[in-house]
């Protein structure tokens, strides 16, 4: 029994390890992405096409699918999210509750990807105009705008980015507002 222990500490210890490396990485791919990078969208090689990408080849790929595939500019708050999950495990809070802020993250970044999507349309990065919210965002928020209507899909976005925030976190609204509301001296 206490050899699982050991075991499933070391298992958990190695993960949080592994996700905190995974957010260093994604995090440097990121900042240094290039939307000229030879990726899923960019198909060119030689010394004529440097890799502009500090993650190098790798980097510039993983850059490009976050930020054109997937997420758009959303895709920015996946390394603070996998690091926040890393240190989670590494603390060893319970499965359930990892669990909750893992799902809590992921949804949080998705629909920050659809608010941008609905906000804005095209944002420009180092001189090349990208989808705010990548391909999910710009599909997702065409599709709310269209059924919803701007108002209906900008509330939608707004009371997911609050659940989610909840869920990623365990902040309580109400708890900062009861908060607040002492502060400031009314109750």
């Amino acid at each position: 029994m206490a050899g699982e222990t050991k075991q499933h500490g070391a298992s958990a210890e190695i993960l949080g390890i592994v996700l905190l490396g995974v957010a260093i990485f994604l995090g440097v791919a990121l900042y240094s992405y290039h939307p000229s990078d030879p990726s899923f969208n960019v198909h060119h090689v030689g010394k004529e096409y440097p890799v502009h990408n500090i993650g190098g080849i790798v980097g510039a790929h993983a850059a490009d699918l976050f930020v054109q595939q997937v997420l758009g500019i959303a895709a920015y708050l996946v390394p603070p999210g996998c690091a926040w999950i890393g240190l989670l495990v590494l603390f060893r809070m319970g499965l359930g509750a990892i669990l909750v802020r893992a799902w809590g993250t992921l949804l949080l970044a998705f629909s920050f990807s659809v608010g941008l999507g609905t906000w804005l349309e095209k944002l420009t990065i180092r001189g090349e105009a990208v989808a705010a919210g990548g391909a999910f965002g710009s599909v997702v928020s065409t599709i709310c705008v269209r059924y919803l209507g701007l108002f209906g899909a900008s509330f939608l976005v707004i009371l997911l980015l609050l659940v989610f925030t909840v869920m990623a976190t365990g902040v309580s609204f109400s708890g900062l507002f009861v908060a607040a509301y002492r502060l400031i001296g009314l109750g």
